[in-house]
C-alpha cells in the first residue's frame, strides 16, 4: 500500500501572522479526515499532525495574546484620557475659585501704584512751592525793601528801652510785616503747603534768628488781649528747627 505524505507548509513570522482560530480547526480537521481515510497512517504521519497541531495551537496562542495587548493598550489610552480631560476640569474649577482673590490683588497692586504715584506728586508740589517762595523773597524787589527795614526795626527794638515806645514808632509796622512772612512760611510748613525739608535747609538760621531778637516783641504780641494765637506757629517752629540743629550739630565732627 502507498504511503500517502501529508505537507505543511512552514509559516514565516508567526508571531504576527493573523490566521483566524476557524481555519486553523478546519485545516486540523482536514489533515486527520484525510489520513482517516486510507487507514494506513505511519509514524510519520502521526509526527506530522501533532507538529500541525502544535503549530496551529501556537498561533492561537499568539493571536489571543496580540489582542490582549492591544486591549491593555486601548485601554490605558482611554483612562488617561478620561484622567486628562478630569485634571483640566479640575483645574479650571481651582482657577474659577481663586479668580476673586486674584482680581483683588490686583486692585489692591493698582491702588498702592496710584497712592505712590499721588504721593510723588504731592512732595513734588510741595518742594517746588518752597522754592518758588522763597525765590520771590530773595529776588523780589519789594521782599527785599521789607527785609532792609525789618534790619533797621530790629537794631531800633534793642535800643528801645520800653516796647511800648517802640510801638509808637514807624519801626514797630516794619518788624510786624516780616515777622508775619516768618509766620505764614510756618503754617505753610505744618499744613503740608511747604516742604520742611526744603523750608529747613534754606531758612532755619533766618527763622531762629528773627525768633531770637523778637522774643520780647512776640511775649508782648501774645499777651495782649484776644491775640493769645499770634505768632504760635513761628515759634513751634521755630523751637523744632532749634533742636534739630542741635542733633545737626553734635554729629558734624570737628576738622
Amino acid at each position: 500500500m502507498a504511503r500517502r505524505t501529508v505537507s505543511v507548509q512552514p509559516v514565516a513570522h508567526r508571531r504576527h501572522s493573523m490566521v483566524p482560530k476557524d481555519l486553523i480547526n478546519q485545516s486540523s480537521r482536514t489533515v486527520s479526515d484525510g489520513i482517516g481515510k486510507d487507514g494506513a497512517s505511519s509514524d510519520l504521519d502521526d509526527d506530522l499532525l501533532t507538529d500541525h497541531r502544535r503549530r496551529c495551537n501556537g498561533w492561537s496562542a499568539d493571536m489571543g495574546e496580540h489582542m490582549r495587548g492591544c486591549h491593555r493598550i486601548l485601554s490605558s489610552g482611554y483612562r488617561s484620557h478620561q484622567l486628562d480631560e478630569r485634571g483640566s476640569v479640575m483645574d479650571l474649577e481651582h482657577i474659577a475659585k481663586i479668580a476673586p482673590v486674584g482680581t483683588a490683588l490686583i486692585a489692591l497692586c493698582a491702588l498702592c501704584i496710584a497712592s505712590y504715584s499721588l504721593w510723588v506728586q504731592r512732595n513734588i508740589a510741595q518742594k517746588r512751592a518752597a522754592i518758588d517762595f522763597f525765590l520771590k523773597t530773595e529776588m523780589d524787589q519789594t521782599m527785599l525793601a521789607a527785609y532792609q527795614r525789618y534790619k533797621v526795626a530790629v537794631t531800633e527794638l534793642k535800643s528801645t528801652p520800653s516796647l511800648e515806645e517802640f510801638e509808637k514808632t514807624e519801626h514797630y509796622g516794619a518788624l510786624r510785616s516780616y515777622l508775619d512772612v516768618h509766620e505764614l512760611i510756618a503754617v505753610g510748613i505744618h499744613r503740608r503747603v511747604f516742604d520742611g525739608l526744603v523750608c529747613y535747609n534754606f531758612w532755619c538760621f533766618e527763622l531762629s534768628s528773627a525768633c531770637g531778637d523778637c522774643r520780647s516783641m512776640i511775649e508782648s504780641e501774645q499777651r495782649k488781649p484776644g491775640l493769645a494765637g499770634r505768632y504760635v506757629e513761628l515759634v513751634k517752629l521755630d523751637e523744632k528747627w532749634r533742636k534739630k540743629m542741635v542733633k545737626r550739630q553734635r554729629r558734624q565732627k570737628p576738622y
